[in-house]
């Protein structure tokens, strides 16, 4: 099995520093636990910052890791440009990290044991937001149809569905 880790970047040079080596870091855990192969593309949202020679300087430090750099020439927006990620992707399953992810060094292993049932079309994963200086756990949505418009609300943690996933981590 392949993971594809795709990351859309405007001017993430910051964050890409203090982020991207957790990434591999969960990465490289993962693979020591299952044995799975994996890629990392970073795609560059026409920023103006230095985050395009930050990465090429990253990718040439980082040799045994395979990451791709994508380039958009101008800002195209999160959708677009998330897609030109999964596009270069080749891995069975894409895990989509913002920039501002700080992720847990095991938090890809969850994830995976849902990916053996048959119905499974995406996993999110729960998100640890500080707010006025409280951690304030956050990953499920739940909703229903009401007078014609689709109402979501927060879900409770405990359960293991959701209405949606987010594209920051999911």
């Amino acid at each position: 099995m392949k993971i594809s880790v795709v990351i859309p970047s405007y001017n993430g040079q910051e964050l890409l520093a203090t982020n991207l080596p957790k990434v591999i870091s969960a990465l490289e855990y993962t693979k020591e636990q299952k044995k799975i192969d994996s890629e990392i593309i970073v795609v560059n949202d026409g920023s103006s910052d230095e985050t395009l020679s930050f990465m090429e300087d990253f990718i040439k430090s980082h040799k045994d890791t395979e990451i791709i750099l994508k380039d958009n020439k101008k800002n195209l927006g999160f959708s677009p440009t998330v897609n030109n990620g999964v596009r270069e992707a080749t891995g069975e399953i894409i895990v989509l990290l913002n920039t501002d992810v700080t992720p847990d060094k095991d938090f890809i292993l969850p994830l995976l044991s849902y990916f053996e049932i048959d119905t499974t079309f995406a996993v999110g994963c729960m998100d640890k937001s500080v707010e006025k200086g409280n951690v304030v756990l956050r990953g499920r949505g739940v909703g229903k149809w009401k007078e014609g418009y689709l109402k979501h609300s927060l879900g409770d943690l405990d359960k293991n569905d959701t209405l949606w996933v987010s594209g920051g981590s999911g």
